[in-house]
């Protein structure tokens, strides 16, 4: 990877970029869509597309998990609104967000409680301790582990147990690479049950997870090529899917370690290379800071100094755009000061070794292998200014934060504190601890299994510099030979191993450039195609025009006539559609005017006469019964309005096969206009079985409460309305009949007619848009609507819509 740092601001900026536009164009097909639509199909489709973007675009994932949420919510479909509100964690958590990655999941596991959902509450389970985990809270990562083991041995739930064996198996597995050998019978105990448990279950995914973990075992004990094998065998589960992004990444990731054990560096880079691909294909910002901290380690321990602190400063950029992590920023501050300390560069080094360690003072007890090693990069930066006292300062605050440090962290710090007090001794001539602190840091990159120090070549040659100084100031010139020839054959491994790094990045480039260059060529190689195909049928048309001149003379004489006849056709229709659309925008503004403005005004009014001192507390209270009227029929014909005029903008839409439940949608109704009902003391009746109906659901509802809206309306106090339907031979003709004032012989032909509309028997406002919305959909499903009535004595709307079941 020959990138430097502005090459990755760039690179973030084309991926932001891309990501805006992403963004935007799933807002407009948000607002293209009918946002009503929440059919299970539509529903699925939906939750594809969170799927599809939640690592990829993960902005974009959140408008559609929120639109998601939003029409499945309130019980319409738990189960895909658990499956959102998981991938809302997910994205949440992988941008840093823990508290608020929790809070999520358990209105997640409250709801799938309530669905008694076994399965997905174990997911779920599962879930938190995943956001514990990232999180690096070990008690509640721990606690949320047993928590799941427990709730799948009681449901007896496999798949969630071989989860759960898989990340004890993962945790053993962490001890057992510290040294803990005793782990080494939970290892294959953990392995056993749940591969016994997979085979019941036969997921490809979690198949996986325990063949990546059993490798782990076998490079744990030195079998670094089965190992490497065996996780590689694990590529084709999850190449291809976009979802399977993140354990792609785990393996290419975990590849590199093993390569870098190895020794192999080439290939150690050549995946971690692969893995920061996947990073910038799923925008995990962790994952991330994973893989290019790995790859400056490997800069840094092969003296390519200048591209590590490219890598760091591009990491540290990264952390304080999110605010998240002050011991990221005191560890790559740190990172970048030691790098370049050792490229000579004093001001920018001790800048940022100062600038990591002002942030460390706030830090807390559990980063302490992060402030030793700040410190010990600092003491080494003193020592080499020749302020000795100072280092030595630096050096025993570092040694005092080893004291609480154990394991791989402790061997860490102590290697490089004996390499900084032996290079203390050296530059105040104090020879005597030298041999013995330079063979001890020997030792340690010899023997240790721990993968942070286990090969790095610069800490080895400044222990081979130290020990070959030594012998040199005391005149034993075979030793010192002896030692000078260790460091002429590790340097020259150096360079073999640094030239080979350099020749991936250039390779990584002179691929990338192939493949600009065949895209290049490919798509010239298309034009002059295109040319050509263009060229020969030119060539063939002016042959077929010399032979029959005069049939095309003729021919194109017709169709420039009948050309002109349909010019002229389109021209009236745009003009009957423009006189069209200008009188359905002055009916709407007409509507808006009339029905909209006296109640709204009333509101208004209300209000600023209560504000303005005009009118007491008590006389505002006794007009609330007129503004909840007010604001009833405000609704009523808002509702109607944008119903009808979606209707006329998007025409009518195609007829589904959806089946609507007719009795349930009546009782529906009555319930949303039971207030009107009893304020009227109207009897409601209903004369029929349960039937169905081929419509969709919303359609048969605005039909059912506007023609029963309209009886309300129409009907005195103490009246009675009542609604009947029969089965015909492929239709239901629903009736609603009234004992009300009735329609005059005059009003009955525009009845359905916009802008047809009249005050109720207590004054009610109407639109006149709702019995023309009646007429347009049961048009739209191809049936009748019509009206009987006489005036003085009541009325009766009837429609018909497609019956389930043809008789």
């Amino acid at each position: 990877m020959n990138q430097s740092i502005l090459t990755y601001k760039k690179q973030e900026l084309i991926i932001s970029l891309f990501k805006l536009v992403f963004c935007f164009s799933v807002l407009i097909q948000l607002y293209a869509c009918d946002l009503n639509s929440n059919s299970p199909e539509d529903i699925d489709i939906l939750y594809r597309k969170v799927r599809e973007t939640t690592y990829a675009f993960p902005d974009s994932a959140l408008l559609l998990i929120e639109q998601c949420l939003a029409q499945t919510e309130n019980g319409k479909d738990d189960y895909y609104h658990i499956m959102c509100l998981r991938k809302k964690s997910n994205v949440v958590r992988n941008q840093g967000n823990y508290r608020e990655s929790i809070e999520i999941l358990d209105r997640a596991l409250v709801i799938a409680q309530q669905s008694n959902n076994d399965t997905l509450q174990s997911t779920i389970m599962m879930d938190k301790f995943w956001a514990y985990y990232t999180q690096n809270d070990k008690q509640l990562y721990k606690a949320a582990l047993s928590d799941a083991e427990r709730f799948n041995t009681q449901i007896q739930y496999d798949e969630g147990l071989s989860s759960v064996y898989n990340m004890k198996l993962f945790f053993s597995l962490n001890a057992f690479e510290s040294g803990d050998s005793i782990q080494r019978d939970s290892i294959l105990a953990f392995y056993n049950k749940g591969i016994s448990l997979i085979n019941s279950t036969n997921r490809e995914g979690q198949i996986s997870a325990f063949q990546r973990n059993i490798a782990r075992y076998y490079r744990t004990i030195g079998q670094l090529d089965t190992a490497i094998n065996l996780m590689l065998s694990t590529v084709s589960y999850h190449e291809g899917i976009d979802g399977e992004l993140y354990n792609l990444y785990s393996i290419y990731q975990t590849v590199s370690y093993f390569f870098k054990e190895k020794g192999d560096i080439p290939n150690t880079v050549r995946y971690l290379n692969l893995a920061i691909g996947i990073t910038e294909q799923m925008d995990y910002k962790w994952a991330k800071q994973i893989s290019y901290n790995q790859l400056g380690v490997v800069y840094e321990e092969f003296q390519l100094y200048r591209k590590a602190i490219e890598i760091y400063k591009y990491i540290a950029e990264g952390l304080i755009l999110t605010g998240s992590d002050s011991t990221g920023l005191v560890e790559y501050f740190s990172r970048i000061g030691h790098n370049y300390g050792k490229l000579g560069i004093s001001d920018s080094a001790q800048y940022y070794l100062e600038r990591g360690l002002d942030i460390g003072s706030q830090l807390k007890e559990n980063d302490t292998l992060v402030l030793s090693l700040a410190h010990i990069y600092y003491a080494d930066y003193l020592q080499k200014e020749g302020k000795t006292e100072l280092a030595m300062s630096e050096f025993a605050i570092a040694q005092a934060l080893a004291d609480h440090l154990r394991g791989n962290d402790l061997e860490e710090v102590t290697l490089n504190l004996n390499l900084l007090l032996a290079k203390i001794q050296e530059k105040n001539r104090k020879y005597d601890q030298i041999p013995q602190l330079a063979q001890a840091a020997i030792r340690t990159l010899d023997e240790s299994d721990n993968i942070h120090i286990a090969h790095p070549i610069d800490l080895r040659l400044t222990a081979l510099s130290l020990l070959s100084n030594y012998h040199q100031d005391r005149q034993e010139y075979q030793k010192t030979n002896y030692y000078l020839n260790q460091s002429k054959d590790l340097l020259s491994e150096l360079n073999e191993v640094s030239q080979s790094v350099l020749l991936i990045d250039l390779a990584q480039e002179v691929e990338k450039s192939r493949e600009q260059f065949e895209s290049r060529s490919l798509k010239l190689e298309k034009e002059i195609q295109a040319e050509r195909l263009v060229a020969q049928k030119q060539l063939n048309g002016a042959l077929i025009a010399g032979v029959f001149l005069s049939f095309c003379l003729l021919a194109i004489v017709g169709y420039l006539l009948r050309k002109s006849q349909k010019s002229n056709k389109i021209i009236k229709q745009q003009s009957k559609k423009l006189t069209e659309l200008n009188e359905l925008k002055d009916k709407v503004f007409a509507i808006i005017g009339h029905d909209l403005r006296g109640p709204v005004g009333g509101i208004k009014s209300a209000l600023d006469m209560t504000l303005n001192g005009q009118i007491s507390q008590q006389d505002f209270l006794s007009m609330i019964g007129d503004m909840q009227e007010n604001a009833t029929a405000v609704y009523e014909v808002l509702n109607n309005l944008l119903n009808w005029a979606k209707v006329q903008i998007r025409g009518q839409e195609k007829v589904t096969n959806k089946v609507t439940d007719l009795t349930a949608q009546i009782v529906i109704v009555r319930q949303f206009l039971s207030s009107l009902i009893a304020k009227k003391q109207i009897h409601f009746e209903e004369f029929f079985d349960k039937l169905s109906v081929k419509a969709d659901e919303n359609d048969v509802n605005i039909l059912l409460r506007n023609l029963i809206n309209n009886a309300i309306k129409f009907t005195p106090e103490g009246g009675k309305i009542s609604v009947d339907a029969e089965v015909n031979n492929k239709s239901v003709k629903v009736m609603i009949s009234d004992t009300g004032i009735g329609i005059s012989k005059e009003k009955l032909p525009t009845i359905f007619e916009l802008g047809s509309s009249t005050l109720g028997t207590d004054g009610e406002r109407g639109t006149g848009i709702g019995l023309n919305l009646c007429k347009e959909i049961v048009e739209k499903y191809n049936g009748i609507i019509g009206v009987k009535s006489e005036k003085g004595k009541g009325s009766q709307f009837y429609f018909t819509l497609p019956s389930v079941q043809p008789r």
